[in-house]
């Protein structure tokens, strides 16, 4: 058996390693592999291969998904930045309204003044004409006017202290309007600073997007080679598991339970017992070739357990014992929202034309109702479910493991798992019951293939 086992390893070495030698763009091989005709050897070794395959097209998947992440972050990155530039851009625009508001003002301003002065200048020019006309009068014409002498003194002198008030106002205003007009260029200027930086930054922000627009279609692109692997890996997963079925003769029927599947529920199940799971399956495998040998008969009475045989209607009376099965497969049925009318279970077996014992085996591990009402609990419990299902394939492999623990199978070796085989099919030990102990040994049969079967699979990451 090891020799086997080595002679299987180095196998699959080869083709895993001779697939790793190839380039990416080789790896169709796996997809147009030729099952048909094809010996155990080369099944295993096509398995390995396209199992390799598949975990190289996985980590192909896995750091085109890395670089998408990348990708997106770098996106989202230059998003924000985008929203931080428009954000600022609006600022700007306020901030240059509002300085081009202060500079309308203090043009308004200007303007008043300007027309301040021009009237003010005008009435001191006519304040200087009125002034200088009595500085050039003579005395004769002082004398010869209706106003008296001292009139013209009076005038002289108010229009001195209205120049003189004149003259101040002007350089208030003057003074006023030239801080004005030095307020107003520093506005402008100021506005012209806040439009270049502005326009910096909308050059920048179109930068950015064109930066952005370029990321966005590297992540399409990407996200375009992601489905691309995506797709190449569900095939070879499909192409190894339709392996698996040819190699291990899972596809015996529409209760056929997938090896994948199986072996799945097998370590869940040893898990939680400590059987081994090629023990496991070898039960499996030995009572309904792994889901597709269940049963074929109807139980039509409850009461006799008496029933019939699926495809031609043939009565059979020993259908299942009552009321030891009968009763306990009732309470089953109900718990499950089953009737007998739709569920089968196996028939009685026929040795020269008459029927030998008593059928009434559920699911793929072949439970009489009466033994399975006395680990239901417990497989509900370890699978978290309300009610535990008899052909449900989970179900039924944690019972089997549950049960065959119960038989001392947990302990490991060949003599406890022989031992709890031939329990598990008759109740006694080997060698006590007929047929019991060549049960047993078939079982320990089954599990040395299936170990180097799985050794197989879980050397080549399957």
């Amino acid at each position: 058996m090891l020799k086997k086992t080595l002679t299987i390893l180095l196998i699959a070495a080869f083709a895993s390693s001779a697939f790793f030698m190839l380039p990416f763009s080789a790896s169709a091989d796996c997809l147009s592999l030729d099952l048909n005709g094809r010996s155990d050897a080369e099944l295993r070794a096509f398995l390995a291969q396209c199992n390799a395959e598949a975990a190289q097209t996985q980590t192909e998947l896995n750091a085109q998904k890395a670089k998408s992440s990348s990708l997106a972050s770098d996106v989202a990155l230059l998003d924000s930045l985008i929203k931080k530039a428009a954000q600022q851009i609006t600022i700007k625009d306020q901030i240059i309204k509002q300085l081009g508001n202060q500079i309308g003002q203090k043009q308004k301003t200007i303007e008043t003044l300007t027309e301040k002065l021009g009237r003010e200048n005008d009435s001191l020019g006519q304040i200087l004409r009125k002034k200088n006309e009595i500085d050039t009068m003579t005395l004769t014409e002082m004398l010869l006017s209706n106003t008296r002498i001292s009139d013209f003194f009076l005038d002289a002198d108010n229009f001195e202290t209205v120049n003189k008030h004149l003259q101040e106002s002007l350089n208030l205003v003057q003074g006023t309007k030239q801080e004005t007009s030095t307020e107003k260029a520093n506005l402008e200027t100021q506005k012209l600073e806040q439009a270049n930086l502005r326009n910096q930054i909308v050059t920048q922000k179109n930068q950015t997007k064109a930066q952005q627009d370029a990321k966005n279609e590297l992540l399409a692109s990407s996200k375009s080679q992601e489905k691309s692997y995506a797709q190449i890996l569900a095939q070879k997963q499909a192409q190894a598991s339709k392996i698996s079925a040819a190699l291990f003769k899972f596809a015996g029927g529409s209760k056929a339970i997938p090896f994948g599947d199986a072996y799945r529920f097998a370590k869940v199940a040893s898990a939680k017992t400590g059987v081994s799971p090629a023990f496991i399956l070898a039960i499996l495998k030995q009572e309904s070739n792994l889901g597709t040998d269940q049963g074929g008969c109807y139980v039509t009475n409850l009461s006799t357990g008496t029933g019939s045989r699926a495809k031609n209607g043939e009565v059979i009376a020993t259908v299942m014992k009552a009321p030891r099965d009968t009763v306990p497969y009732q309470k089953i049925l109900s718990a499950l929202g089953l009737t007998i009318a739709n569920t089968q279970v196996s028939c009685p077996v026929k040795y020269s034309g008459s029927y030998s014992g008593y059928g009434g085996a559920m699911g793929p591990t072949q439970f009489i109702p009466s033994t399975w009402i006395g680990v239901a609990d417990r497989v509900a419990a370890a699978l978290g479910e309300s009610a535990a299902n008899p052909w449900d394939p989970q179900d039924a492999v944690m019972a089997t493991a549950i049960f065959t623990k119960d038989l001392g199978a947990a302990a490991g070796g060949d003599a406890a798992e022989k031992s709890a085989a031939c329990k598990y099919y008759s109740g006694r030990a080997c060698g006590a019951v007929t047929g019991s102990s060549s049960y047993g040994a078939s079982v320990m049969k089954i599990k040395a293939s299936i170990q180097a079967d799985m050794a197989i699979i879980d050397a080549a990451g399957g």
